[in-house]
């Protein structure tokens, strides 16, 4: 079928005319009769009868003419109901995260998410594994520490401000550290995706900057993991700022080395194009950054925007 026959066929049947009908869709009068004659001799029948003053239907043309019509107007309506959908967004949005930020931040959210706009429904995958985003047909997975893939977007989400920290009892046993090199004499933990044993920390006072290399006793690809086990007293863990807050204010763990800087860890919210974005998804972008934007102060809220996994 050809739909520009099909457009022209009803436009000359409802204007009556091959020249109004050819200035109403932009086209010669003589390309309306090429297509009209197009049609007839495909189809092997005649559907207008043409004098010098006047065009008609025949029986077959009037039939034609109608089940156009019907053609038409379910077009028309596929193209509303995709418009409609991009207004009031609908269907099913998969997301992958990290597990303790799924748990600890974004079950909320998409608690929330969900109740303001019910015909949109979530599939959330808790997980430290890197999915493939479009091989998997994920809309998008929220990543810490920027992924470098050209052929993904990534937008900011959140900086969580990071800090060493350690058990009062093991610095009465071990000593506190006066500086960053003095971190190669402690136990240390690192909260690492693969399970590596040693990571690479940066630290920066005024206009001297530090790396060490992180030898650990204990990785994980947990932070709650690696804060329990500094809490027993097992050594030094970076960790971020808000989710050691309770531990800090009861004594139970003590901040090192404060007058240095240690670079934040970077939430990523990452998917596959800009271009015709998705409305459900572009509305859930939206509201993830304003949640995490109000409520970036309260404890619940940047506790899970760890360094450690990267989904």
């Amino acid at each position: 079928m050809d739909l520009n026959e099909l457009l022209i066929f009803i436009k000359v049947v409802e204007l009556q005319s091959f020249t109004t009908a050819g200035k109403s869709l932009g086209l010669q009068k003589s390309t309306i009769s090429r297509k009209i004659a197009q049609l007839e001799e495909r189809l092997g029948v005649r559907l207008l009868n043409r004098t010098t003053r006047k065009l008609s239907l025949t029986d077959v043309g009037q039939a034609h003419y109608q089940r156009c019509r019907e053609i038409l107007r379910e077009l028309e309506e596929a193209e509303l109901a995709v418009t409609r959908s991009q207004s009031e967004p609908s269907g099913i949005l998969r997301v992958a995260m990290p597990t303790e930020l799924g748990q600890l931040i974004m079950g909320r959210f998409m608690g929330e998410f969900i109740q303001r706009y019910p015909k949109i429904q979530i599939q959330a995958e808790l997980s430290s594994r890197l999915v493939d985003i479009v091989g998997e047909g994920f809309d998008l997975a929220i990543r810490v520490n920027r992924m470098e893939d050209s052929s993904l977007v990534c937008r900011r989400l959140l900086n969580s401000p990071l800090r060493l920290y350690a058990s009062a009892g093991y610095l009465e046993s071990h000593g506190t550290p006066a500086h960053p090199t003095d971190l190669h004499s402690h136990k240390l933990m690192v909260i690492e995706k693969d399970s590596q044993l040693q990571q690479t920390w940066a630290f920066k006072h005024e206009d001297e900057e530090v790396h060490i290399t992180a030898r650990a006793v204990l990785s994980a690809n947990s932070m709650t993991c690696c804060r329990e086990a500094m809490l027993t007293g097992l050594g030094i863990a970076r960790l971020p700022m808000a989710y050691m807050k309770e531990q800090v204010q009861s004594g139970a763990a003590i901040p090192l080395l404060t007058e240095w800087e240690i670079e934040p860890a970077t939430i990523w919210a990452v998917y596959s194009s800009r271009r015709l974005m998705p409305t459900k998804l572009r509305i859930f972008l939206d509201e993830l950054v304003t949640f995490l934007e109000n409520n970036k102060t309260e404890h619940f809220a940047a506790s899970a925007l760890m360094g450690i996994h990267s989904n």
